[in-house]
């Protein structure tokens, strides 16, 4: 291989892994997996039953689903990038009540979730606030990590930025 041919090879491979690095950040998450406290302290929050239709927006490697899945009937991952897709996919794959989508999680619908967890950019919680106010049903809870969203305030565990949300109207 010559020398130019070698560069850019190597430049077409850092440039590929950049964009696996930073493909999320444009759909409104990045990956920033949350710490085992954290997610303990969301679970408890959400005060998920077995009756309960859990979502994961921007579910990673599946971990929070894997965490959720014994508390509920049904745990539903969203992720749009292709190559956490498949890990949260292969990660998951025992148990039974965990389905992983490959999507954008603006556009699927949220009608049947009675909890949904987010640790998203600021950005991404502002524009979802609407999507929870018209989909979901009274009852239904919102954990988010980090960023806080413009509804009435259920729980805080402000030591470990977890905020709970509740919808009532």
């Amino acid at each position: 291989m010559t020398l130019p041919a070698f560069f850019l090879v190597f430049f077409l491979f850092i440039l590929v892994v950049a964009l696996m690095l930073f493909y999320t950040e444009f759909f409104g998450a990045g990956y920033f997996p949350a710490s085992d406290r954290v997610v303990k302290r969301m679970i408890q929050f959400s005060r998920l039953g077995k009756k309960d239709v859990f979502y994961d927006m921007g579910c990673g490697d599946g971990r929070v689903l894997m965490r959720a899945a014994p508390f509920c009937k049904k745990a539903i991952g969203i992720e749009i990038d292709p190559l956490r897709y498949i890990l949260a996919r292969f990660n998951t794959r025992k148990i039974r009540n965990i389905h992983v989508l490959r999507g954008n999680f603006f556009s699927n619908n949220l009608k049947d979730a009675d909890v949904v967890f987010i640790y998203l950019q600021k950005w991404s919680n502002r524009r979802l606030k609407d999507k929870f106010l018209k989909e979901m049903k009274p009852g239904s809870v919102i954990v988010s990590h980090c960023w806080t969203l413009d509804l009435p305030l259920w729980k805080k565990d402000e030591k470990l930025k977890v905020y709970a949300y509740r919808r009532t109207i």
